[in-house]
């Protein structure tokens, strides 16, 4: 089931992909790899609240797999910052934390996040700054972030509108 999912996926059939996974959920010992794969695809689309469920309901899966639980927890974190969302990107990095602490990667995204968590400039997302669309590169750069680098007082309140991805 998860093999026909992926090569849908690999295909660029993202909607037959998705309902693959959905069904290769039922499968207790794949569910978690399953929905990551969701997570995947929904994120691809630009579909951040979906892809957060999906991995959401992947941790139940994992609960006795520290390395995969990290990695979701990592990924929940970096899909809430592509949203704009510092603080549930703090909360998911902490978590993933008490699983590898001292990881360098994550110590960098955990105090991006914790930092842009605690600007009050960024409840709202200034129109130039589309929190909804990964990086050019089409990966979210999180561990590049420097939020002492962001100038905000550059940016025109009035041109300012609720980050809604």
């Amino acid at each position: 089931m998860l093999d026909r999912a992926h090569a849908l996926e690999v295909r660029g059939d993202d909607a037959r992909a998705i309902v693959a996974f959905q069904e290769a959920t039922r499968c207790q010992s794949v569910a978690a790899d399953a929905l990551r794969g969701v997570a995947r695809i929904e994120r691809e689309r630009g579909r951040l609240r979906e892809a957060a469920a999906a991995l959401t309901r992947a941790l139940h899966h994992l609960q006795d797999d520290r390395g995969r639980s990290f990695e979701v927890y990592v990924e929940l974190g970096d899909i809430h910052a592509q949203r704009g969302d510092f603080g549930e990107a703090t909360y998911y990095y902490r978590r993933a934390e008490r699983y590898r602490p001292g990881d360098q990667a994550l110590l960098r995204r955990l105090r991006s996040a914790s930092t842009l968590a605690g600007s009050r400039a960024f409840p709202l997302a200034p129109r130039s700054l589309d929190v909804s669309l990964p990086h050019p590169s089409g990966e979210w750069d999180v561990e590049s972030w420097d939020a002492e680098s962001w100038d905000v007082e550059s940016w025109d309140v009035e041109d300012w509108e609720v980050a809604t991805a």
